[in-house]
């Protein structure tokens, strides 16, 4: 076919005229529709491959290489229920093909369908047990089921079919971090460096491991590492002047770019209060994301705050140095420590602070006001979200009134609050969190206490000084900056941590947060 001429010397473009040519006349060429999706891949234009594979598949629903590229792209396109209905046909259709098992599998656990991925990487595995890449999958699937030690026996397998994969060693040693097998990950990396010296990933997995064990020194000089370039790099904001290194500003200024997601924005300002409350304060800029600026500008009075753009802001390019904001630990020296620091950072606005709780004084009826956060869609949101039945005996007791911190819900959870609580769960219309953190301050501010699981507003309620308790998960779901095992935060003096004691089940958390809540000060 002279199409697939044109498509094998490079002309993509040649090669899809002549296709769509030939499709003019007959209509029903499957294998035509199906090389019209593979040049429209190549060519970029995804969705318009999409279009002639469903075109295939439409002509003919019992091909299943047909159902496989399409299946496959969808996952490209983040459509994933879409690929698993495909995939599913595709593997009714050809039960003995592991590629397809595997990418159902994919599927399902982006939908996080973990036991039916569970069952499709086994199936990829048992017809080719030297299928690497299903056995890594298998592994991550497990250990989103906290199932660390299998998930161990699977990259451990990896490792002995091919002993250069990056990507399972890396997910062996945070596992093994998981179950607090520190050293024994530590070790893991070090020996994959010791022949790749340059693994980004083995790097940034590295700190993470050493920052939540505590180990703040070396685990910040690794994360260094997190700035270059891999699948879960920072990204790098395309400033030109040179990057500084902790020496003395004189007359130069400094520009700080916030970075990774608001909650990190947030505790990264912990390792610049000093700094900015000092002298140099007033040769600093502050690039941030846009939510924030109003409240970081009211914080840090003398400092220059300007909201995340592109191109960035015109007061960007009055700086003489750049930095990106975690790198300040390692070129200050700032640890974890309140010991003498002031119990907040940041500061609300006082009139709609006053506001916030005047109101809910009066909805409150002479009870606590107690703000509440439940659940989160964003990164391991399934394993730090406890099911809406487990907060039960904190929503049932009767001498609170609380106030959702949620940022987005569903009304049958309100539904279910108020029906525990006798109507007790108020929802304030007048704040939306998701676009005005300094209104969400200031209603945070108002508040007797807040009780959070570990997101934006657990941070935020920290920097301000707010008593708090977060929940957090075991294991793989917790983040670094909680490390382990401790009850309080280093980062936020007024904030209580309410663990886990085994993962997937938060009575115990609930159970501490609900008898650190009675504690409190009258």
């Amino acid at each position: 076919m002279l199409a697939l001429s044109e498509f094998a010397k490079g002309d993509k473009a040649s090669a899809q005229r002549l296709l769509e040519e030939i499709l003019h006349s007959h209509p029903d060429d499957i294998e035509t529709w199906v090389a019209l999706g593979q040049c429209l891949e190549n060519l970029g234009r995804h969705q318009d491959a999409v279009t002639a594979y469903q075109h295939a598949w439409k002509i003919d629903s019992t091909d299943d290489r047909t159902a496989h590229q399409l299946g496959r792209l969808l996952i490209q396109l983040t459509q994933y229920s879409e690929a698993a209905t495909i995939l599913t046909a595709g593997v009714t259709l050809n039960p003995g093909s592991e590629a397809i098992w595997c990418d159902l599998g994919t599927a399902q656990t982006s939908l996080r369908l973990f036991s039916d991925a569970e069952n499709s990487f086994r199936h990829a595995a048992a017809l080719n047990p030297r299928f690497t890449l299903a056995i890594l999958n298998l592994g991550s699937c497990l250990r989103e089921q906290a199932r660390a030690e299998e998930a161990i026996s699977c990259f451990k397998q990896v490792l002995a079919l091919d002993s250069g994969s990056t990507e399972a060693v890396t997910r062996l040693a945070t596992t093994l971090s998981d179950i607090s097998q520190v050293d024994v990950a530590l070790d893991v990396l070090d020996q994959f460096l010791q022949a790749r010296p340059d693994s980004v990933e083995c790097h940034q997995n590295k700190a993470l491991i050493l920052l939540r064990a505590g180990r703040l020194e070396s685990g910040f000089e690794e994360y260094e590492w997190r700035l270059y370039p891999s699948p879960v790099s920072v990204t790098a904001r395309p400033f030109p002047m040179p990057r500084w290194q902790g020496d003395s500003l004189a007359d130069r200024k400094l520009l700080i770019w916030m970075e990774q997601g608001i909650g990190d924005e947030v505790l990264s300002l912990k390792q610049w209060n000093s700094f900015l409350n000092s002298s140099d304060g007033e040769r600093c800029i502050i690039e941030c994301d846009r939510r924030l600026a109003e409240l970081i500008e009211r914080s840090f009075p003398s400092v220059t705050v300007v909201a995340r753009q592109n191109p960035a802001a015109p007061e960007t390019k009055t700086a003489d140095v750049t930095c990106p904001a975690w790198s300040a630990p390692r070129l200050l020296g700032a640890g974890p420590t309140y010991e003498n620091a002031a119990t907040s950072y940041l500061v609300a606005d006082a009139a709609k602070t006053l506001a916030f709780r005047t109101k809910y004084e009066e909805l409150a009826e002479g009870r606590k006001i107690v703000g509440l956060s439940w659940s989160s869609k964003a990164q391991k949101g399934d394993l730090k979200t406890p099911l809406i039945t487990d907060w039960n005996p904190i929503v049932g007791d009767q001498d609170y009134f609380f106030i959702s911190l949620q940022h987005a819900f569903s009304d049958n959870d309100i539904a279910h609050f108020n029906a525990i609580s006798g109507g007790r769960v108020y929802v304030d219309q007048s704040v939306d969190p998701t676009d005005n953190f300094d209104d969400h301050a200031a209603q945070i501010s108002a508040l007797d206490a807040a009780i959070t699981i570990s997101n934006s507003t657990a941070h935020l309620a920290g920097a301000l000084g707010v008593s708090t308790a977060t929940l957090i998960p075991s294991g793989y779901g917790g983040f670094w900056y909680w490390f382990r095992d401790r009850s309080d935060s280093p980062w936020y003096s007024s904030m209580r941590i309410c663990r886990q004691n085994k993962a997937g089940h938060w009575s115990s958390a609930v159970a501490d947060a609900h008898n650190w809540l009675k504690g409190l000060p009258a």
